[in-house]
C-alpha cells in the first residue's frame, strides 16, 4: 500500500481493477470461502474514513460487490497485535517480517547471533482468536539502495540455515499456522527471490546478476510438501516418493534418481571483512551480523530423516554443515566418489567491484 494511493474512497479504483481481472482466475488463492487479499502496509490507508477499521471495511465491502465473491482479508499492517480485536476488518492476519530475525543487533548476545530465535509469530497469535494466520518464510534479505536513491542498505542475518529452521519451527506449530507465504518469488531488490532472474530489475543488477537462487525451489518444494501432507518433515515414509514428482530443472542436477544424491550449497560471493573501494552506497547496515564462513549447505537424505537444530562441520552432520577457510569437500554416494569440490576463502578485496551480500 506505500505506492497506492489510498486518502479518499475514489482511490480503491485501482484495486478494484486489479481484482475484478485476476480474482476470478482459477489458480487465485481462496480460503475459507473467498478469495484472499492481503497487503504490504496499509495501515495509514484511510481512504477518507476517520479510522483503520472503517477504512478497510468500506475497501474489503466494496470489492465484495463488485466482483461477487467474499473476501478474505488477511492485511500485513504493521501495528500493535493487540489491536487486533478491535478490528473486524480483519479475517486474519500475514506476519511479513516473521521470515528474518529481525530484532537482531550488532550489540545482541553472541549466542542469540548465532542461533537466533524465530518464533514471532506468538506475539500475532495470541491477539488472533479463531482468524486466519498467515506466516512468512524467506531464504535471505539483502538490500542497498543509497541515499540518492530508495536509502536502504541493510541485512538481516541469514545465516544458520535461517530457511530449514523457519521451516522446522512453522511445522512444530501447523496447528495454529493457516498459510504460508514465501517471500519472495522475484523481489530482486531485497535478495530474497528464488525465481529465476527474468524481466526487469529495481536498479539491483550489481548483487542480483550471477547470483541464482533457484534451488531454494527444490528445499521450499519439499517442507511444503510436508506442511501439506504430512506436518512433520522428518516422516520420509510418506516423502520418499516425493522425490519422483517433482518436474526435472526444479533440481540444479536434473535426471538425479536417488534423493541421496542431493547436496545445496549457498554462499555469499565475498567475505564479511571485504572493501569495496568503488562503491558508493558503503557497507549495509547490521553487516557485523553475518557469519565469517563462506558456506552454507544441507544434504537431503540427513534433512529429510532428522530434526535437530545447529551448525556441524563434515563429517558427522545432521544434513546441514558450514564451511568456512579452504576446505576440500568430498561427497560419496554409495562408496563412489561424485564431486570434489575445493573451497576456498573469498576475496576481501573487491577491487573495482560493489558489496553483493546476497547469495
Amino acid at each position: 500500500m506505500i505506492s497506492i494511493h489510498s486518502t479518499k474512497q475514489e482511490d480503491i479504483t485501482l484495486i478494484l481493477e486489479y481484482l475484478q481481472k485476476f480474482s476470478h482466475h482459477q489458480s487465485y488463492l481462496k480460503h475459507a470461502g473467498g478469495i484472499v487479499v492481503s497487503t504490504f502496509a496499509g495501515q495509514e490507508s484511510f481512504f477518507g474514513f476517520d479510522s483503520l477499521n472503517e477504512a478497510w471495511v468500506y475497501v474489503k465491502q466494496t470489492i465484495e460487490k463488485s466482483i461477487s465473491r467474499p473476501v478474505q482479508f488477511i492485511p500485513s499492517f504493521f501495528i500493535d497485535p493487540r489491536t487486533y480485536p478491535s478490528l473486524s476488518c480483519m479475517n486474519g492476519y500475514f506476519h511479513w517480517n516473521g521470515g528474518w530475525p529481525i530484532h537482531l543487533k550488532p550489540q545482541s548476545p553472541h549466542h542469540e547471533i548465532h542461533f537466533p530465535s524465530l518464533d514471532s509469530d506468538q506475539a500475532h497469535l495470541c491477539h488472533l482468536g479463531r482468524r486466519t494466520y498467515m506466516a512468512a518464510i524467506s531464504p535471505w534479505f539483502f538490500t542497498h539502495y543509497g541515499k540518492d536513491s530508495w536509502n536502504k542498505n541493510w541485512i538481516y542475518r541469514g545465516d544458520d540455515h535461517l530457511l530449514i529452521r523457519r521451516w522446522e519451527y512453522l511445522l512444530s506449530i501447523r496447528d495454529q499456522v493457516d498459510i504460508v507465504q514465501v517471500v519472495s518469488w522475484n523481489d530482486y531488490g531485497e535478495s530474497h527471490y528464488i525465481s529465476p532472474v527474468r524481466g526487469a530489475q529495481p536498479n539491483s543488477q550489481s548483487w542480483v546478476d550471477d547470483c541464482p537462487h533457484n534451488s531454494w525451489l527444490s528445499i521450499n518444494h519439499l517442507f511444503i510438501h510436508a506442511f501439506k501432507n504430512v506436518g512433520a518433515y522428518e516422516k520420509t515414509e510418506e516423502m520418499t516418493g516425493l522425490f519422483h514428482s517433482i518436474p526435472h530443472g526444479i533440481f540444479t542436477n536434473a535426471g538425479m534418481t536417488d534423493m541421496s544424491d542431493i547436496i545445496w550449497l549457498w554462499s555469499r560471493p565475498h567475505s564479511k571483512y571485504a572493501t569495496a573501494r568503488n562503491d558508493s552506497v558503503g557497507k549495509p547496515d547490521n553487516w557485523e551480523l553475518v557469519s565469517a564462513r563462506s558456506v552454507t549447505g544441507a544434504d537431503i537424505e540427513h534433512l529429510l530423516t532428522r530434526n535437530s537444530f545447529g551448525e556441524f562441520s563434515i563429517p558427522g552432520s545432521d544434513g546441514r554443515f558450514v564451511l568456512g577457510g579452504d576446505t576440500n569437500l568430498l561427497t560419496e554416494s554409495h562408496n563412489t566418489e561424485v564431486i570434489n569440490w575445493r573451497i576456498r576463502p573469498p576475496s576481501h578485496d573487491l577491487s573495482d567491484t560493489s558489496f553483493a551480500w546476497s547469495s
